[in-house]
C-alpha cells in the first residue's frame, strides 16, 4: 500500500527527515509516535507531497509518487486529516463537506462510495450542524468534521496528523471505534500521534520517530510492554 523508502526532507534550512523509511500494508493501521518536533508533521505532509523530498522515495502501490503535486497524490486515492483541523471556518459544515468531495475511482468500485449521506450516519452529531459556520463548531465537531472532509475524497489511503490533539476522553474513543470501523471498510490509515495510550489501542503496528529517524518499530503490545524503551524515546 505505502513504502517510504529512505526519504530525505527539509524545512527551510532545517534537516528534517535524515533517512526515514516506514511501511504501510493495505487495511491496516500504522501508528507514528514521537515528542513534539521531531518530524512527524513533515512526514505526513512529505507522503502528500507538501513538503519537497530531497532524496528517497514514496511508494503507493507500486507507483512513485515523491515527486508529483498534492493534488495528483490526492486523486490517486490519499487523503489527508491535517494538525489543528484546517476547516474553512467560513464555510458551513455542508460547504466544507461538498468541497471534499471527489467520486470513487474506478478501480475501488468494489468499496461502498463514501458519500455525504454515508459521511452523516457515520457522523450524525453533523447532521443538525450542517448549516453552521466551521468556525462556530465545538473543537469535536471540528475535528470529526474534518474526518469526514477527508472521506469525501473516497480516499485507499488516510494521512492522520495528531487526531486526538485537544479532544476530551470520550471524543478519543469515539474517535478510535471510528478509526476500527474504516479499516473494516478497507481503509488504511497512518496515524501519526503524540498519544501513546490512543495509538497502542487502535494501531496494528507502531513506528517510534526521533530526530527524523525510525528508531523502533514493533506491534504495539511489545511498545506496551517495553518500559525502558517509552521512558528513553518517549518521556513515559
Amino acid at each position: 500500500m505505502l513504502d517510504v523508502i529512505d526519504i530525505h526532507a527539509y524545512r527551510g534550512d532545517s534537516y528534517i527527515l535524515q533517512g526515514l523509511s516506514l511501511r504501510l500494508e493495505p487495511q491496516q493501521v500504522v501508528g507514528v509516535v514521537g515528542r513534539n518536533g521531531v518530524g512527524k508533521t513533515t512526514l505526513v505532509r512529505s507522503i502528500m507531497g507538501l513538503t519537497p523530498v530531497r532524496t528517497g522515495q514514496i511508494l503507493l502501490g507500486s507507483e512513485d509518487i515523491t515527486r508529483i503535486p498534492p493534488h495528483r497524490i490526492a486523486r490517486k486515492g490519499v487523503g489527508i486529516v491535517p494538525q489543528g483541523r484546517q476547516i474553512f471556518s467560513d464555510l458551513t459544515a455542508r460547504e466544507n463537506l461538498q468541497v471534499a468531495s471527489r467520486p470513487r475511482r474506478k478501480e475501488d468500485e468494489s468499496y461502498e462510495p463514501w458519500t455525504l449521506d454515508r459521511a452523516l450516519s457515520v457522523f450524525p452529531q453533523l447532521r443538525e450542524r450542517l448549516g453552521t459556520r466551521g468556525g462556530k463548531l465545538s473543537g469535536g465537531e471540528q475535528q470529526f468534521l474534518a474526518v469526514a472532509r477527508c472521506l469525501q475524497g473516497n480516499p485507499k489511503l488516510m494521512l492522520m496528523d495528531e487526531p486526538t490533539e485537544g479532544l476530551a476522553p470520550l471524543l478519543r474513543q469515539r474517535l478510535g471505534k471510528l478509526i476500527h470501523q474504516l479499516k473494516n471498510d478497507g481503509l488504511s490509515i497512518l496515524l501519526v500521534e503524540q498519544n501513546l495510550d490512543f495509538v497502542l489501542n487502535f494501531a496494528d503496528y507502531v513506528y517510534i520517530m526521533q530526530k527524523g529517524r525510525i528508531v523502533h518499530e514493533s506491534l504495539p503490545q511489545e511498545l506496551a510492554d517495553n518500559v525502558q524503551l517509552r521512558a528513553h524515546y518517549l518521556g513515559i
